[in-house]
């Protein structure tokens, strides 16, 4: 709801939004397109992006902007972070059985993506 709601928010996190960012796919979809097309577009597809946006509304009249926004940033961060935390647990589970069965250079290229998740996790979790 805060992609399609609050404008700063969006410019805000689309530097570093991923679609890895959103399990639900339906959710995925829509922050996509309100952060690669048209910010209004994903709105009219589904009702759980209705009710966000809804109550990204409601929460703009209680809050003011200011305050959403920080509390924006702040829920899109843990979010990050949590999923962060299961992709490195994918990854770890996954070096195990790479070095199970000495495959090196599948080994070499999930070391690399596990240190680029974990600097990634990292930089989030000093917001």
């Amino acid at each position: 709801g805060g992609l399609l709601v609050n404008q700063k928010f969006r410019q805000s996190i689309q530097a570093d939004i991923d679609e890895g960012d959103f399990e639900n796919l339906e959710i995925r979809q829509a922050a996509l397109i309100a952060i690669l097309e048209n910010p209004n577009q994903g709105a009219q597809e589904s009702a759980l992006v209705k009710e966000g946006v809804f109550m990204v509304e409601s929460f703009l009249e209680q809050l003011g902007e200011e305050v959403l926004l920080k509390r924006l940033l702040k829920s899109y961060n843990q979010m990050k972070v949590n999923n962060l935390k299961k992709k490195q647990k994918v990854l770890q589970n996954e070096l195990s059985r790479a070095e199970a069965l000495s495959e090196k250079e599948s080994l070499r290229k999930l070391q690399a993506e596990f240190a680029r998740v974990s600097k990634i996790r990292m930089e989030c979790e000093r917001k």
